[in-house]
């Protein structure tokens, strides 16, 4: 009786992880070749949470395996939604914030 309810419980782990791979598979199927790279750019003016929730959505793709950086535009983001933006750019190394009004990031060289 035991064994059959680990057994039971390990397939269904089995199938769970499965699912799972199957999911991150779809989600990720952006396979690039040597001398590429992948940039997001979020043009946004956005408040403080949204912003921060898609960042957040775009960074669990980026540590999940898409090969890309993640470059935040500020379209008029409020006070509190920039400096939200700025520790964002600290906290993960692959995300850049600049102004709209700026040179693009991808146009100055510095990439």
């Amino acid at each position: 009786m035991t064994l059959h309810l680990v057994l039971t419980i390990l397939a269904a782990a089995i199938v769970i992880l499965l699912c799972w791979m199957l999911r991150g598979a779809a989600l990720l199927p952006v396979r690039l070749g040597k001398k590429q790279r992948l940039t997001l750019l979020l043009h946004t003016a956005a408040d403080t949470s949204a912003l921060e929730s898609a960042v957040r959505g775009l960074v669990w793709l980026i540590r999940d395996g898409l090969p890309a950086e993640l470059i935040i535009e500020d379209a008029g983001l409020d006070p509190d939604a920039r400096r939200a933006a700025l520790l964002l750019e600290k906290q993960y190394p692959f995300v850049t914030y600049h102004t709209a009004s700026e040179e693009p990031v991808w146009e100055n060289g510095n990439t």
